[in-house]
């Protein structure tokens, strides 16, 4: 029975190794599958990795080319801004010119206007004066008639004056060779 035993004890053993052994190939088996997801999501990662890096590298190329164009834009519309400047500047000189020749005329025109309505100020100024003149001399004759009626009338005051202190100087002996 010892060996039975002993048999038995080993058979055990073995049992729970095994059991152990089945157990350890379970989580070695799950393991791996973790494994092999992790390995199956770094391959995508990787893949999305190399893609990224293709769409990363044909940005570049289209960035680069973007650049370029945006050199030559630059360089025509520096190039357009130029002629524009020097058609701008012979568009000006011929503007001034022609602005000068306009406001020359204008200025031929403004004084010729000026001297017409400089004639007829003058024309009209003496027209006044003329009438002025002739409305002083009709008031300075005025002025000497009503001069000669005040003289006249001062005269004819004296006259009345005189006459009325006569009366009353004869009223005044009367009234005394009366009494």
């Amino acid at each position: 029975m010892n060996n039975e035993q002993l048999i038995l004890n080993e058979l055990k053993k073995i049992d729970t190794r095994l059991s152990s052994l089945e157990q350890g190939q379970t989580k070695l088996e799950q393991g791996i599958t973790r494994l092999e997801s992790r390995v199956s999501s770094v391959e995508q990662g990787q893949t999305k990795l190399e893609q990224g890096q293709a769409k990363l590298e044909q940005g570049q190329t289209k960035l680069e080319q973007g650049q370029t164009k945006l050199e030559q834009g630059q360089t025509k519309l520096e190039q357009k801004i130029e002629d524009e400047i020097g058609a701008l500047a012979r568009m000006t000189q011929n503007g001034f010119d022609e602005q000068r020749k306009e406001f020359k005329d204008d200025i031929f025109k403004f004084k010729v206007e000026l001297e017409h309505k400089i004639e007829a100020v003058e024309e009209k100024a003496k027209e006044y004066r003329d009438e002025v003149i002739s409305l002083l001399v009709n008031d300075a004759v005025e002025i000497q008639n009503a001069k000669n009626y005040q003289a006249i009338n001062i005269s004819v005051h004296d006259k009345l004056k005189k006459n009325i202190d006569d009366h009353e100087t004869r009223i005044k002996v009367l009234e005394h060779e009366c009494v």
